[in-house]
């Protein structure tokens, strides 16, 4: 039985490959879940993009950033797949600057044939994502774009290309619009890289926030991901959310710490017959947080 689950690691791989390369995209490994927080969320987080890994769902939320800020990440993906991801982000006077390379990565595994014998080889495969971001901000408004560097290595043969993403988004009051169009550009294995079109819109108080997006991966049809989280104290935070696809949807949920400048975070996927995924991170903000502006009333002339 060992022998024979070893032996279905690598056609479960090949098969995702197939059915992306069937429908002439490739890059899968561009479409999955990075940041803890949004992944709670039911990946809705276009019109947030508020941490150290939002620059994958939305290069311009890193624009409302107003403090240094160094994450972490591990990502235990289905079928032994794991993953690493380091965020930085820097704000400027005018602009904001981010940083965050993923590594997706598998352990090598002898490859056995129809009887269960080594046929002296070993299977593996790794993908590397290394985004990096600027965003401006104009006062309620912040666009962005990422330059994207992403190479795929299946059993000793490398691909690599270059994309980009754009994005913006605008806060009107408790609400926050936003959109982003990513992997523009650049091929793989003589395939476009799949193209994502995010739309969607969140609605945040001080204790609690609640989301949605419109999302359309490649030739797919348009789905719709949701979410909410509740701010217990500015310490505790709990999310949930639905990601309601054909492919790879169904419920998520995190919970999040904050104790001082440091921040925790844990999220759920479910990913149906494939299994569970599970990401968690940790990230340290610089510095003070900025109080809120205060609008100061004008004095009452005396008679």
């Amino acid at each position: 039985m060992r022998k024979l689950y070893k032996l279905l690691i690598p056609i479960f791989l090949i098969s995702i490959f197939s059915i992306s390369l069937c429908s002439y995209e490739s890059g899968v490994f561009l479409k999955v879940p990075i940041s803890p927080a949004a992944s709670g969320m039911g990946d809705s987080f276009v019109s947030l993009s508020n941490d150290a890994f939002g620059m994958y769902y939305n290069p311009a939320g890193i624009g409302f950033i107003k403090n240094p800020v160094l994450s972490f990440a591990h990502h235990i993906y289905v079928q032994d797949i794991n993953g690493d991801s380091l965020g930085f982000v820097y704000p400027f006077k005018n602009l904001v600057i981010g940083y965050a390379p993923t590594f997706f990565y598998m352990k090598e595994e002898p490859i056995y044939d129809s009887f269960g014998n080594t046929t002296g080889g070993n299977f593996g495969y790794d993908s590397t994502i290394v985004p990096i971001t600027i965003a401006i901000p104009f006062g309620n408004l912040s666009i962005g774009s990422s330059l994207k560097y992403y190479s795929e290595t299946i059993y000793k043969e490398t691909e690599k290309t270059t994309i980009f993403d754009l994005g913006g988004i605008y806060k009107a009051g408790d609400f926050r619009f936003g959109f982003a169009l990513q992997n523009l550009g650049g091929k793989l294995y003589d395939y476009d890289i799949i193209k994502i079109q995010r739309y969607g819109a969140a609605y945040t108080q001080s204790n609690y926030t609640l989301s949605a997006d419109i999302e359309k991966e490649g030739e797919a049809k348009n789905s719709i991901n949701v979410g909410a989280e509740i701010n217990l104290a500015n310490v505790f935070k709990l999310r949930g959310g639905y990601r309601f696809k054909e492919d790879f949807g169904g419920m998520t949920f995190g919970i999040g710490f904050k104790l001082g400048n440091l921040s925790f975070d844990y999220s759920f996927l479910d990913y149906g017959d494939l299994g569970n995924t599970h990401k968690a991170g940790i990230s340290y903000q610089f510095g003070k947080a900025k109080p809120k502006e205060v609008k100061e009333e004008k004095p009452v002339e005396k008679n």
